[in-house]
């Protein structure tokens, strides 16, 4: 048998197990704070109530905060006093009469979890414990990776990072840490420092339960103090935003609801949509780079260039008033995608913004309203001296001059043209870096910046799908892909989205 200790500044806990490494048994006991001889003893109630339990000299390997040395096992830096300085390998080995396996109990946790089922297919995994201390290890390939003191995963001891200070105030203090640096978050995010945490700021010494029964009793100060813990543990797990509140959401659940269902609503995802031409070409929009686009009556550089337009504005103006009568033709309109989309937007509210590349207005005749047309609109057209955007139904005729600039000046189509900046960049790159998804529809990936949107996403932690009749110049970059027509796949995608709110 197999007897399996867990030891820390508040418990002693024993799993049983037998040679199929399945648990047979277990029990706790509180953990001797000061005397050495009563941490021991306890130990050996333990080992002593198992093997008369199973009749067996069971073999003992315990996981404790600290770093033991490996001659006798003596443990240093340890957040149980009882214990700390104590060549603890050695006695217990021989109060027990067996050989007493000792390693730190993040490296232990680290390498149960690499051994599981589910994260055996990942070459490197680290374990990170909020209890008494704050513990970390790091298993590469199965192995734990200790370094020479057994602490290379020991995420407790990285010093609270300047932008904490945002959270706990510029005065904060940086207090000594037993391991003699100064500031190391251990002081604030494990068990021990969540207590200081509250008496820091509220001038009232409490141990953690009994502040967590003022929470869960709706203590106002209680709760400010449980926000501002998320907050700053949130921040040292997660280098971007959207990460943060994401996981700021999860550790919520996890360390102070555990099973429980939450009082409140988690807040919903915000969501970031990305059209491009093929969600429009099932509506009867003909596509830029389609076999009967309308473009392959002009080159490019003629139509949809600054340059084209100076050397022959009636050639574009023509271009671009055919484009704006078939828009505004009775069967162009919006299809089941489009629809989707603004119902999407009704779920969520301010949390959804949708980033379009296409200059038609099928979004706003399906209802969406915070949307962002970075290529401009077809129904709109601009001066060319001021800058000033008009709404404009009928064709643009050459004696059409802007009446709102003290010279009335020619009006030009309100498109971006290539070699034109894009509009709303700022906008759309700070909501990019506030997604939690991100989603691509019927786009080629050709052009950027737009094309570079999903990368930039990705690097802010949202999560990325490509809805599309094909897969994209940059398809690999998203995670999840679903290929298919725009009508059946947009909506069937919201869908399943929606319920999940």
């Amino acid at each position: 048998m197999y007897y399996g200790f867990d030891i820390g500044g508040t418990k002693i806990a024993l799993g049983v197990f037998d040679k199929d490494l399945r648990l047979q048994w277990e029990t706790r006991v509180p953990t001797p704070r000061e005397s050495y001889d009563e941490f021991l003893t306890a130990i050996a109630a333990l080992v002593a109530q198992a093997d008369e339990r199973f009749g067996v000299k069971g073999s003992v390997g315990i996981g404790i905060p600290g770093m033991p040395e490996t001659d006798d096992g003596t443990l240093y830096a340890a957040n149980v006093p009882a214990a700390s300085g104590k060549a603890l390998r050695a006695d217990l080995s021989a109060r027990l009469e067996r050989d007493v396996r000792l390693d730190n109990d993040a490296n232990c946790f680290a390498l149960s979890e690499a051994w599981d089922d589910e994260f055996r297919q990942y070459p490197l995994v680290m374990g990170l414990i909020l209890g008494t201390g704050v513990g970390g290890g790091i298993v590469i390939n199965g192995k734990p990776i200790t370094g020479r003191s057994y602490i290379t995963g020991e995420f407790g001891h990285i010093r609270l990072p300047v932008d904490a200070l945002d959270i706990v105030g510029r005065e904060f203090p940086l207090t000594r840490c037993g391991c003699g640096q100064h500031g190391c978050i251990e002081n604030y995010l494990s068990g021990r420092g969540f207590a200081w945490l509250y008496e820091h700021f509220y001038h009232q010494k409490l141990e953690a339960p009994q502040i967590i029964t003022l929470w869960e009793q709706g203590d106002a100060q209680a709760r400010e103090h449980v926000e501002r813990y998320l907050d700053l543990l949130a921040g040292r797990l997660s280098r971007f935003r959207k990460n943060k509140r994401r996981l700021r959401e999860r550790l919520r659940q996890r360390i102070f609801f555990r099973d429980r269902m939450m009082p409140e609503a988690m807040d919903k995802p915000r969501v970031v949509v990305l059209t491009g031409a093929g969600i429009s070409a099932e509506s009867g929009i003909r596509t830029f780079r389609a076999a009967d686009g309308l473009w392959e009556e002009h080159r490019v550089e003629d139509v949809a260039t600054p340059e084209g337009f100076a050397r022959d504005p009636d050639l574009v103006q023509a271009f671009y008033n055919a484009r704006r009568r078939q828009l505004q033709q009775p069967e162009i309109a919006p299809n089941p995608a489009h629809l989707a989309l603004a119902k999407l937007e009704e779920a969520l509210g301010d949390r959804f913004l949708l980033v379009t590349q296409n200059i038609d207005n099928l979004h706003e005749r399906a209802g969406n309203k915070n949307i962002i047309h970075m290529h401009g609109e077809l129904l709109k057209v601009r001066c060319a001296w001021s800058g000033q955007v008009l709404d404009w139904k009928e064709d643009v005729l050459p004696e059409d001059k802007c009446h709102c600039c003290q010279f009335p000046a020619r009006l030009r189509p309100h498109v971006v043209w290539f070699g034109e900046m894009p509009l709303g960049m700022d906008d759309i790159y700070s909501a990019l870096a506030m997604a939690d998804v991100f989603i691509a529809i019927g786009t080629s990936g050709h052009v950027y910046p737009a094309a570079g949107f999903v990368h930039e996403a990705r690097l802010h932690g949202a999560h990325t799908v490509e809805l599309n009749l094909e897969p994209s110049q940059v398809g690999s970059e998203f995670e999840e892909k679903h290929y298919g027509l725009a009508s059946a796949v947009v909506p069937e995608f919201v869908d399943k989205l929606l319920k999940g709110l």
